[in-house]
Formats: C-alpha cells, structure tokens, sequence
C-alpha cells in the first residue's frame, strides 16, 4: 500500500513538472511576440512618418 502511494505520488510530481517546465515555454514565446509585434508597430509608425514629409 505505501509503495503504491510513493509511485502514484511521483507520477503526480512528474506530471507537475512537466505542467510547470510547458508553462515556462509558453511564457518565453508569448513574450517573444509581444516584443516582435511592437517592433513592427514602431517600424511602421517611424516608415509612415518617413513617407508622410516626402
């Protein structure tokens, strides 16, 4: 019976870390994005300026 709780137990601590190590993951690509998409924003702010004095 106790071997069976430590085995479930480290298939629990398992799954978690996986859970926790995806979410990281996903953070670093979602803030990767968010730095792209506000470079294009100023990139095209700063290029329709440009266009607007010619």
């Amino acid at each position: 019976m106790d071997d069976k709780k430590k085995q479930i137990q480290k298939q629990i601590q398992k799954k978690y870390r996986e859970i926790k190590q995806q979410g990281k993951e996903d953070e670093n690509t979602s803030k990767k994005e968010v730095f792209i998409v506000v470079a294009i924003v100023v990139l095209f702010i700063l290029l329709n300026s440009l266009f607007k004095s010619f």
